[in-house]
């Protein structure tokens, strides 16, 4: 058997548009893009992330 490592992947999406977003990650949904550019640094603290945006209504927070 082999052993797999997943080195990039996403974490979790961020998104003032709930309706754009679906998967298997966590979703958190926010009233602002500026709430999002306020919250985003205590998410990379957390899951050990980088947030990018993706949009102006989608950020990721993704694992490299």
């Amino acid at each position: 058997m082999s052993n797999t490592t997943l080195e990039k992947y996403i974490l979790a999406v961020l998104t003032t548009n709930p309706n754009r977003v679906t998967g298997g990650v966590p979703i958190f949904v926010f009233q602002s893009k500026e709430e999002i550019q306020e919250k985003i640094g205590m998410f990379e603290s957390i899951l050990g992330g980088m947030g990018h945006q993706l949009d102006h209504e989608i950020y990721l927070v993704v694992r490299h």
